[in-house]
């Protein structure tokens, strides 16, 4: 009887043994899987801010370069005879057009002068701008792409927690 007691309290102090360890595992895996949620949410915020960074550099470039349009449109009415102020009002009607969004507006690149370069640099402009949006939107819908994605690590995450917590209850509960 006093070997069977001696062994039952070998058992018994293994047991208590293997549940620290369990414990011990289970807080292991889940200070893990905290930090992983706390990674992917910090490349999350990551992915959003340079977003948003692009849109707003995007935003600067384009109306940086209307303005700057528009403002060399008006010094070379001012330059210019009368003559040619209606061919002026064209350029500076599709500028307008384009700074108020209009990316479809066509520069009318007619004549081998001044007012043809500028409306051919124009018509280049627009062109490049209409790159630079799709370029933008490419980068939008990549974060988008990348925001799913971490959101979709993060609930894969919470549901491994989940299940290894479950696990281990399960395994307690034994």
């Amino acid at each position: 009887a006093k070997g069977l007691n001696t062994e039952v309290k070998k058992l018994v102090i293994e047991y208590i043994t293997n549940v620290d360890r369990q414990n011990t595992i289970e807080v292991d895996v889940t200070e893990t899987v905290d930090n992983i949620i706390l990674l992917l949410e910090k490349q999350n915020a990551s992915h959003r801010q340079e977003f948003s960074q692009t849109i707003q550099q995007g935003f600067f470039i384009f109306f940086l370069v209307i303005s700057i349009s528009i403002a060399c449109s008006l010094l070379i009415t001012w330059l210019t005879n009368r003559d040619i102020f209606h061919q002026i009002g064209g350029i500076v009607n599709t500028a307008q057009r384009i700074a108020d969004g209009d990316m479809e507006a066509k520069v009318e690149t007619g004549g081998a002068g001044i007012l043809g370069k500028l409306s051919q640099a124009l018509q280049k402009m627009v062109t490049s701008l209409q790159s630079m949006i799709a370029d933008a939107e490419k980068s939008r819908m990549d974060a988008d792409k990348q925001a799913e994605l971490c959101t979709t690590a993060m609930v894969e995450a919470k549901e491994a927690r989940q299940e290894a917590l479950d696990a281990n209850r399960k395994g307690q509960l034994e």
